[in-house]
């Protein structure tokens, strides 16, 4: 048991459970401890004193931590010891406003509600708002229709350089939002723009109707292999399935292939 402690036992033999025996630690401190505590666990109590100390002197520079920290935002820590980086600790900030907040969130940067919340009710009247949405659409070939700000969450008249005329708050025009029904349009490619596709890549569309950017259309490749897929995972660089396989089969796997070989295999060069 001491070896596995990194110590040894300075006696030549085991005592007995009530008899004591002289110890020492891997750190030279010598002491005399029962044969049944030593089997129990115990161990070395200089070591086990310095352990707490260091834990105390820890817990200390990280309250000084936290000081440190309400210090860089002009505040102040107004706890009196380190209880945890999940426990609670009072602060104040420099308007006076006090709350609780765990350690992590305060070494982290996490600091004063009210003042954030005030600090975006400031931003949200601010006095250039109005110019900012109006420099978005504008930046989109379009315009904002109002001309009194009430905030970035009220709600705007927009018209888009098509001509559709909608309503959108402040924050979604400023977050890069802008006409859904031109969004919807572009999304409305038709089949002859499916079939252009899959002739770059050697292939076929085989449907004859296009419904949406999301809807299943069959498709056919150079090898002749038909699979049902949306244009949505075509223009994300996807194609054949079959094909993808074949070109995993390694060379001493060439018997794997026939399951995936088609027999009517495109004529690319007179398509």
């Amino acid at each position: 048991m001491a070896t596995e402690r990194s110590g040894i036992c300075l006696e030549n033999d085991y005592l007995g459970p009530e008899v004591r025996h002289r110890m020492r630690c891997q750190h030279g401190h010598e002491w005399l401890a029962l044969g049944r505590k030593l089997l129990e666990g115990s161990w070395c109590h200089t070591c086990a004193r310095e352990t707490i100390t260091a834990k105390v002197r820890a817990r200390g520079k990280r309250l000084e931590d936290l000081q440190a920290k309400a210090a860089e935002r002009g505040g102040r820590c107004l706890a009196s010891e380190y209880r945890g980086a999940r426990a609670h600790h009072e602060l104040i900030c420099a308007q006076g406003h006090r709350w609780m907040s765990t350690g992590n969130e305060i070494l982290r940067g996490t600091w004063c509600r009210r003042c954030a919340d005030q600090a975006i009710a400031a931003r949200m009247l601010a006095p250039d708002g109005l110019a900012s949405i109006q420099a978005v659409a504008r930046s989109k070939g379009g315009e904002c229709l109002d001309e009194e700000y009430l905030g970035q969450k009220a709600r705007y008249r927009f018209r888009c350089e098509a001509g559709h005329v909608w309503k959108a708050r402040g924050l979604q025009i400023l977050g890069g939002r802008w006409c859904v029904r031109c969004y919807v349009d572009s999304q409305r490619l038709g089949i002859e723009a499916m079939q252009a596709l899959a002739q770059e890549r050697g292939g076929r569309c085989l449907s004859e109707l296009y419904k949406n950017i999301r809807s299943k259309l069959t498709w056919e490749c150079h090898r002749g292999h038909v699979w049902e897929t949306s244009p949505t995972s075509i223009f994300a660089g996807h194609w054949c399935p079959s094909c993808a396989i074949l070109d995993r089969i390694r060379a001493k796997n060439q018997h794997k292939r026939k399951r995936y070989e088609a027999t009517g295999k495109l004529d690319t060069v007179s398509r």
